[in-house]
């Protein structure tokens, strides 16, 4: 369904296959597309991955479906119908902090202050 209006979604696959989709998201999958559960469980992989890094700082750049998939997973939070109410930014910094008894939280989510402010200030945004 990527790149399809809603009105050319309900003409190809129909309304009610749209329609259970709205409704319960992480249950439904589209024809010929991956399940809910196969996108979950391969995020469930890149998070235990990530959780398995040595290094105090990680970076991982993505696309809004599969972040919104991997956060709950990084907070150790069961699946919710949530994923489509995460506001995901093109560009958009979400950090997510381990303490030091692997507790985790998000510290910020979605920020996109480094596109609004001049370049020379990058270099003094706490990211």
């Amino acid at each position: 369904w990527e790149g399809l209006t809603v009105r050319e979604i309900i003409e190809r696959f129909g309304r009610e296959a749209f329609e259970a989709w709205r409704s319960a998201q992480i249950e439904v999958s589209t024809q010929g597309g991956e399940t809910a559960e196969a996108f979950y469980a391969r995020a469930r992989i890149a998070a235990d991955k990530i959780c398995a890094m040595p290094a105090d700082n990680i970076i991982v750049v993505g696309h809004g479906a599969i972040f919104r998939a991997l956060l709950p997973h990084l907070l150790e939070l069961p699946k919710t119908n949530a994923f489509w109410r995460m506001r995901m930014d093109n560009c958009g910094v979400t950090a997510v902090n381990v303490d030091h008894k692997g507790r985790r939280s998000v510290a910020y989510f979605n920020d996109t202050l480094h596109l609004q402010i001049a370049e020379k200030l990058l270099e003094n945004l706490p990211l």
